[in-house]
């Protein structure tokens, strides 16, 4: 008997120690998933200057009317930002409601985000550069879209903590290690060849990191969502037979699916809006404004202070996505609100030029990324709490639509706007002043040409 309880003990001792390894494995796993699907993305929007240059030197022949009074490309970054959301989008749009077949979708998110590295990262010409960000975004929405559904079931809800702060890495990861690399002398090329690594990255992190019996769970905890579902249905069905036998005016009874379909008004207004939002303007003053502030007395040029600007921006989302544990924000309208806030702020500083130190944009820079990694991490965490298990999943693919819509709709805007602030006289980092002549007060810039 004493024997038994010996063996019984350490047997007992022996699963906790592989069910905490099983966990830590899943969790390291998830990190580097969520680091590697956004890592394309990232690089695309933080190459989007050099991108669009490069573009312009591919197309001599091309004649341009701009009428530009400032230095801008041809076309805003804003059009790298809608090629690389677009199919992204799309795709989430679909994936909402297909069967979520994990390993075929995450087969696909690694061939697609490896041909469209090798695309953008050869560009024999400005249409392989296009296409290559189209992959690129594909592989990410489609990704993101699976992976999120795919956290729901983990026993251990700690994943999409650590998925978050990995998607914040790969914002901060990958715009530092661009920049640093153009910086000491890579072409944009040679550096977006180099991150082919990530899709590598991804395939062992989901094929050989995560521990194998979370398989067999998750076929466990897919066969229990449908028991639930079908208790429900079962239990509806009780009370609608009761209904009809006393002669009670009824409802039909509508499926799983259409259940899901009409709980999406509740979810676009409790969590998407405000979610989206947040996106759109912080992608606005990115991708339509970014190109335009200049600080002339830096050390860094016009294109070095764009890619800087992206990696501090960056930091800020990677700090506040990994603060799931330890900060709650439920009012998430109220980034929304400061977000905005930025908007106002960027776009008068894009006009007249009042900020006269690059450290003073970096620190707003930095504050606008806290609250999009922030609006990030706490809409979800909200979904993963309130929302009934048995359609949790399907809110959480639903939701990650919204920022897509909302980035793209930036994206589109930014274009035309970029274009108008071109054509005006540009002042950066020197704000106008009023000079009083002939008993009127005249408002004067001092316009300074880029270095």
């Amino acid at each position: 008997m004493e024997r038994d309880r010996t063996v019984g003990s350490f047997m007992s001792t022996l699963s906790i120690a592989w069910k905490d390894f099983e966990t830590t494995r899943n969790l390291i796993a998830f990190f580097f998933l969520g680091l590697s699907n956004n890592f394309g993305y990232v690089i695309m929007l933080s190459a989007a200057y050099d991108l669009l240059h490069l573009i312009d030197k591919m197309s001599p022949s091309e004649e341009h009317e701009t009428g530009f009074l400032r230095q801008c490309n041809v076309l805003s970054t804003g059009a790298v930002l809608v090629a690389n959301i677009v199919p992204c989008t799309i795709i989430k749009l679909i994936s909402a409601f297909l069967p979520l077949m994990i390993h075929v979708r995450m087969a696909v998110v690694v061939l697609t985000a490896a041909i469209g590295l090798v695309c953008v990262a050869t560009a024999m010409n400005k249409y392989y550069i296009i296409c290559g960000i189209c992959f690129v975004s594909f592989s990410c929405g489609l990704g993101e879209s699976s992976l999120l559904s795919y956290t729901v079931f983990f026993r251990t809800k700690n994943v999409l903590s650590t998925w978050c702060s990995g998607t914040g890495m790969a914002g901060l990861l990958g715009a530092f290690s661009y920049s640093s690399m153009v910086q000491i002398g890579f072409t944009p090329q040679m550096t977006i060849l180099v991150m082919l690594c990530m899709p590598c990255t991804m395939a062992i992190s989901f094929w050989f990191i995560i521990e194998r019996p979370m398989f067999n769970q998750f076929e466990h905890d897919k066969a229990d969502l449908e028991m639930l579902r079908i208790e429900r249905r079962k239990k509806r069905r009780e009370i609608h037979k009761k209904q009809l036998a006393e002669g009670e005016k009824v409802e039909e009874l509508r499926s799983s699916m259409t259940e899901n379909v009409q709980t999406i008004p509740t979810i676009l207004l409790t969590y998407t809006i405000w979610y989206g939002l947040v996106y759109f303007f912080e992608y606005f003053i990115n991708q339509g404004i970014f190109e335009l502030v200049y600080i002339p007395k830096s050390f860094l040029d016009h294109s070095a202070q764009y890619r800087w600007f992206n990696t501090v921006y960056q930091l800020g989302v990677f700090l506040s996505r990994s603060s799931m544990n330890l900060l709650t924000i439920n009012r998430i309208y109220l980034l929304a609100v400061l977000q905005g806030v930025n908007v106002v702020i960027f776009l008068t500083e894009a006009l007249i030029g009042y900020i006269s130190y690059l450290e003073i944009v970096l620190v707003i820079i930095f504050w606008e990324g806290l609250l999009g990694g922030a609006c990030y991490v706490n809409t979800f965490r909200r979904i993963m709490k309130e929302r009934p298990r048995e359609s949790r999943d399907f809110a959480m693919a639903i939701n990650a639509i919204g920022d897509s819509i909302m980035i793209s709709l930036a994206g589109l805007i930014a274009i035309p706007v970029h274009n108008a602030l071109c054509k005006t006289h540009p002042t950066y980092g020197l704000a106008p002043h009023v000079e009083r002549l002939n008993g009127t007060f005249n408002l004067s810039t001092t316009v300074l040409p880029p270095s």
